[in-house]
C-alpha cells in the first residue's frame, strides 16, 4: 500500500506505485474492461485452440457461461460442414503464420441455432517470440446481415419490378404505336372521305345545276305552248280546266326546280338574302295568292285574316314568302278531302308567330322532327307517296337563316297538324308593295330567238308572233350572228346552253360588230343560278331570264325598252 507523506510546506504527497503494482493494476483494469464488454464476444485461446477465458459479450452471443465453455476446444461454435472441411485448425494455422486472421461466416450457439458473426483471429506471442495463444474477437452480424439480405432482396425485387414495367412500357409503348399508326391511317381515310364527300357535294351541286336546266328546257316550252293556246284561244271552254291544270303543273315542276337549287346554294353558302324590313303578313298574303290554284284543286278552304296593322320582321320578302308557299302548299297536299285551312299571326314585343293549321293525315310523334329532314320519309303511307321531301327541309333552313324557329306539332295520324314559325320582330317601315301595272301597249318588236331545243325555240317564236311581233330564229351562235346581221333585230332572245359556240361567246361576238352595240340581248336559259347571272352580265347580256320564264314578265321587257 502507498503511504502519505508531506512536501516542504507540509501537504501530504501521495507516493507513486512501483513498476509491479503498476504492471498488475494495467492488467486488472484490461481484465475488468474485456469482461465488461457486452457487444462483441472476446476471448483468449490456448495455442491447440481451448478457450482460455470467456467475457459477458462472449456470454451473451454465443450462450455458454465460462464454466461451461472454458477448456472446451473453439471448434465448438462452428457448423459441422466447416469442421469437416477443417476450417477452425485452418484459421489458427493462417493467424499463427500471419498473425491475424479475420472472416465472416455461419457459427453456432449453445442451443444450436446459427448466427451470422464476423471473427478476427489474432496470434498472441511473448516476448521472447513464443506462440502464447490466440485473441479471438467475434461480432454478432446477424441484424446486419438480415438487412443487407432484405437489401439485397429489396433490389432484386426493384430490377425485377423494373424490368417487369420496362417490359409493360415496352408493350405499351408498341401498342401505343400500333394505335398512333391506326389513329393516322383512320384520319388518313377520314380526311379522304372527307374530300370525297366534298367531292361527291360538289357533284351533288353540279347535278342540281345541270338537272334544274334540264327540266327548266322542256318546261319552257310546255309553259309556251300553255300561254300560247291562252293567247290564241285555241282551246274549247270545256278543256280550259285541263289547260289551267297544265299551267299549275308545270308552275309546281318549276318551283321544285327552284326548291332543289335554293337546298344547294345553302348547303354552299351561297344563298342571298336581301334584309330589309319587311311585313310578314304581306309575304303570307303573296304565298296565298301564289299557292290559291293548288287550294282549288283540292277543295280546300284557306282562311286568312290578319289583324289590322303590320307584322315587322327583318328579311328577305321573297324568301319568306317561299316559306309560306311550301308549308301551304304542303297543308294542301296533306288535306286529303276538302277542309278549311286557316292562318293566325301573333306578335309580342319581341317575336312574331304564324301558324298553319290544316285538319290532314296528321303527323306520329316521332315524325314530328324527322319531316324536317332532307328527303324525309315518315311512317305515314300517305306522306311517304307523295312529295320529295324537301319543301319542309328547305323553309327550316331559310328561317333559320333568319335567326327563327320553325316547329311541327300534331295529334297524331288522322288528326291534322300545326306548323308555326317564329321570328324575331323589327323594325322600320317595310317598302310599300307597287300594285300591279295595267298591261302596257306593246309595240311590235323585231325579235331573233336563238336556241338549238328546237320545241323552246319554234313554240316561243309562235307565241311571239301571235302577239304581234316580226319574229326570226336561229339554231345556233353561227346561225345568230348571220341572221342577226342581215335581220337586225331589236332584241335578241339567246339561250346558252348550245353546242360549238355558247351563248356567252355569242353575246361577245355580236357586241363586236358595228350593228350589234344597240341590240337588246337577253340571255334565256335554264343556268339561272347567281354565278350565271354574273357571268352572262360579263358577257355583254343586258338581261337574265330563266327558263321557264313568264310571258308577262318578257312582255314588261319588250314594252320597256
Amino acid at each position: 500500500m502507498p503511504t502519505d507523506s508531506r512536501d516542504s510546506a507540509g501537504a501530504p504527497n501521495r507516493r507513486r506505485p512501483n513498476a509491479p503494482d503498476a504492471l498488475h493494476l494495467s492488467e486488472e483494469r484490461f481484465r475488468l474492461m474485456v469482461e465488461s464488454v457486452t457487444d462483441y464476444a472476446i476471448f483468449m485461446l490456448d495455442p491447440d485452440g481451448h478457450v482460455a477465458t470467456w467475457n459477458a459479450g462472449a456470454e451473451r452471443i454465443k450462450g455458454y457461461r465460462a464454466a461451461e465453455i472454458i477448456g472446451r476446444h473453439f471448434s465448438v461454435f462452428y457448423p459441422a460442414e466447416s469442421i469437416a472441411r477443417g476450417w477452425p485448425d485452418r484459421e489458427l494455422s493462417i493467424a499463427t503464420a500471419e498473425g491475424r486472421f479475420e472472416d465472416e461466416g455461419p457459427r453456432l450457439r449453445k442451443d444450436g441455432t446459427t448466427f451470422w458473426a464476423n471473427v478476427v483471429i489474432s496470434a498472441v506471442r511473448g516476448s521472447d517470440g513464443e506462440l502464447r495463444g490466440f485473441a479471438k474477437v467475434t461480432r454478432d452480424l446477424t441484424e446486419r446481415r438480415g438487412a443487407e439480405d432484405r437489401l439485397r432482396q429489396a433490389y432484386v425485387d426493384i430490377e425485377r419490378r423494373v424490368e417487369q414495367r420496362t417490359e409493360e412500357l415496352a408493350a405499351a409503348n408498341e401498342a401505343l404505336t400500333v394505335e398512333v399508326a391506326e389513329r393516322r391511317r383512320l384520319a388518313d381515310e377520314l380526311k379522304t372521305s372527307i374530300e370525297q364527300l366534298r367531292q361527291a357535294d360538289e357533284q351533288k351541286n353540279q347535278f342540281l345545276a345541270t338537272l334544274a336546266h334540264e327540266l327548266r328546257n322542256p318546261l319552257s316550252p310546255l309553259r309556251n305552248g300553255i300561254d300560247l293556246l291562252k293567247a290564241g284561244n285555241a282551246v274549247e271552254p270545256r278543256f280550259s280546266g285541263t289547260l289551267d291544270v297544265l299551267q299549275r303543273q308545270v308552275t309546281h315542276l318549276s318551283r321544285l326546280v327552284d326548291d332543289l337549287l335554293d337546298l344547294s346554294r345553302i348547303s354552299r353558302n351561297t344563298l342571298e338574302l336581301r334584309r330589309e324590313p319587311v311585313d310578314l303578313l304581306d309575304a303570307i298574303r303573296h304565298a296565298v295568292e301564289a299557292t290559291q290554284p293548288a287550294f282549288e284543286a283540292g277543295g280546300h278552304t284557306l282562311t286568312f285574316t290578319p289583324r289590322d296593322g303590320r307584322a315587322v320582321v327583318r328579311g328577305d320578302h321573297v324568301r319568306l314568302s317561299q316559306v309560306f308557299v311550301n308549308l301551304l302548299t304542303n297543308a294542301a297536299r296533306y288535306t286529303p278531302e276538302p277542309g278549311r285551312i286557316h292562318i293566325d299571326v301573333d306578335q309580342t314585343a319581341t317575336e312574331v308567330t304564324a301558324r298553319i293549321v290544316d285538319p290532314g293525315v296528321g303527323i306520329a310523334s316521332d315524325d314530328l322532327e324527322r319531316v324536317f329532314e332532307m328527303f324525309a320519309q315518315t311512317g305515314n303511307t300517305q306522306l311517304t307517296r307523295s312529295g320529295l321531301g324537301i319543301g319542309l327541309n328547305l323553309a327550316r333552313r331559310i328561317v333559320e337563316l333568319h335567326d327563327g324557329t320553325i316547329t311541327a306539332a300534331s295529334g297524331g295520324p288522322g288528326h291534322g297538324s300545326v306548323f308555326t314559325v317564329t321570328l324575331p320582330r323589327g323594325s322600320g317601315t317595310p317598302a310599300v308593295a307597287q300594285a300591279e301595272p295595267e298591261p302596257a301597249v306593246v309595240p311590235k318588236r323585231r325579235i331573233l330567238v336563238v336556241d338549238d331545243h328546237a320545241d323552246g325555240r319554234e313554240s316561243l317564236s309562235l307565241l311571239l308572233s301571235i302577239l304581234g311581233h316580226v319574229v326570226q330564229t336561229a339554231v345556233d351562235g353561227r346561225d345568230a350572228l348571220r341572221v342577226a346581221e342581215t335581220f337586225q333585230p331589236e332584241f335578241v332572245l339567246l339561250d346558252i346552253g348550245m353546242p360549238e359556240i355558247d351563248g356567252y361567246q355569242t353575246a361577245q361576238l355580236i357586241r363586236e360588230q358595228s350593228w350589234g352595240g344597240s341590240m337588246v340581248l337577253v340571255a334565256l336559259t335554264g343556268w339561272g343560278q347567281h354565278e350565271d347571272k354574273q357571268r352572262a352580265q360579263r358577257a355583254g347580256f343586258d338581261f337574265h331570264m330563266t327558263k321557264p320564264f313568264d310571258p308577262a314578265e318578257l312582255e314588261r321587257l319588250l314594252a320597256d325598252r
